[in-house]
């Protein structure tokens, strides 16, 4: 852009020279002069469209092999489990016929968290996130998380293209919100982050659900949103507050926190634009 501009306040100076001393310029000069303006303009713009083009491409570049490595860890984690069904079975067979229910039991847990992983890679396919912002975040958290030792479990159950929602400042509420559950989740012993994306038929809403464990069970919920507030000592916290300025630009949008002794919630509600004004009353009365 600044060379766009310094193009046209050439061009302008050009423009006053020939009009103001066309009398003393040779014509091929004036007309060379032109020319070579028209050309650096004509780059100019060629270049700025073929920026446009190379960082659309680069995205794509980008969500593409997160998806390749998605599909390559999913497809290496089904050749195990296909190879490894028979040895389950087995497994299974004997703690039956030894009626060991609770090896059994401990035994099926563990087989359902690599079910839940599997179901986690296919879920972080672009058509199932299909919108490519929010996949590239997703696909971006989940292999942080897991290279942290962190279990997140993300059930979809929602057709991104039908938020009611600017993409851009949804992805900050959703990358604050991902940010701050695997950091709190990293400081446990039992690293699990749960995420639950649905629709809410019952009162017209989406809802964006993300539960972790924490440590900090002292921590006030009322004040989480104020700016610099943090559980940290030097509360540095701005992310919460960035959240909340966000919110408050949308009347669509609700953010309700929760916490229990196991998990600290944050359950984001997407309403319909016609509904803003509906929800709004219900929050205040």
């Amino acid at each position: 852009m600044l060379n766009f501009i310094l193009l046209i306040a050439l061009f302008l100076l050009q423009l006053f020279t020939i009009i103001f001393f066309s009398d003393s310029l040779p014509l091929f000069i004036i007309i060379l002069n032109m020319v070579f303006i028209i050309i650096c303009f004509s780059l100019n713009l060629y270049q700025i469209k073929n920026k446009k083009k190379i960082k659309s491409l680069t995205l794509s570049l980008e969500e593409a092999q997160l998806y390749n490595e998605s599909l390559k860890t999913l497809h290496d984690d089904v050749r195990t489990f296909k190879h490894d069904f028979s040895n389950i079975l087995q497994a299974i067979g004997g703690y039956i016929s030894f009626n060991d229910l609770n090896g059994l039991r401990d035994y099926y847990n563990s087989l359902v968290k690599d079910f839940q992983k599997v179901n986690n890679l296919y879920v972080l396919s672009p058509d199932v996130i299909n919108e490519p912002a929010i996949h590239n975040l997703f696909s971006k958290k989940y292999y942080i998380a897991n290279e942290l030792g962190i279990n997140m479990n993300i059930n979809i159950f929602l057709d991104f293209r039908s938020l009611d929602v600017n993409v851009y400042e949804f992805s900050r509420i959703l990358g604050i919100l991902l940010d701050n559950a695997i950091e709190s989740a990293n400081e446990c012993d039992e690293k699990i982050i749960n995420i639950d994306i649905r629709k809410d038929l019952k009162v017209n809403r989406k809802l964006f659900i993300i539960e972790n464990t924490y440590v900090d069970k002292n921590l006030n919920i009322n004040r989480i949103f104020e700016k610099g507030y943090s559980s940290k000592s030097n509360n540095s916290g701005l992310g919460l507050w960035e959240v909340h300025k966000i919110l408050k630009k949308n009347k669509n949008l609700n953010l309700h926190t929760t916490k229990t002794d196991t998990f600290f919630r944050q359950q984001l509600e997407i309403y319909p634009y016609k509904n803003a004004k509906k929800k709004e009353e219900e929050i205040f009365n």
